[in-house]
């Protein structure tokens, strides 16, 4: 009879410890899944920060494109009045040329 108790109180335990790892794997497969959202959060976090710098790149690649276009239209405006300089000196060189032939 004491063997029997003996056996039947080492099923018990062992009918205990397989409990315990059974409540113990759970509670690892929980935080295994609280993780993994955790993660995939952060993963949709990363994902839109990248499309937002993204979208940050092509803003400031338009504003330098717009700088260089108004570079360019400032760099033309500029030459139109040496060019307008420019052309009223070769007339007044022209002009004292032909002065000067029909003087002389």
């Amino acid at each position: 009879e004491a063997a029997a108790e003996a056996a039947a109180e080492a099923a018990a335990v062992r009918a205990e410890a397989a409990e315990f790892s059974r409540a113990a794997l759970a509670a690892e497969l929980q935080r295994n899944a609280v993780l993994q959202g955790e993660l995939q959060r952060q993963a949709a976090e990363a994902e839109e920060l990248r499309r937002s710098m993204d979208a940050v790149w092509e803003s400031l690649n338009g504003v330098h494109e717009l700088g260089v276009e108004t570079g360019e239209l400032a760099d033309v405006q500029a030459a139109r009045p040496r060019r307008a300089v420019v052309a009223a000196a070769e007339d007044t060189a022209i002009a004292g040329d032909d002065e000067r032939a029909a003087g002389a």
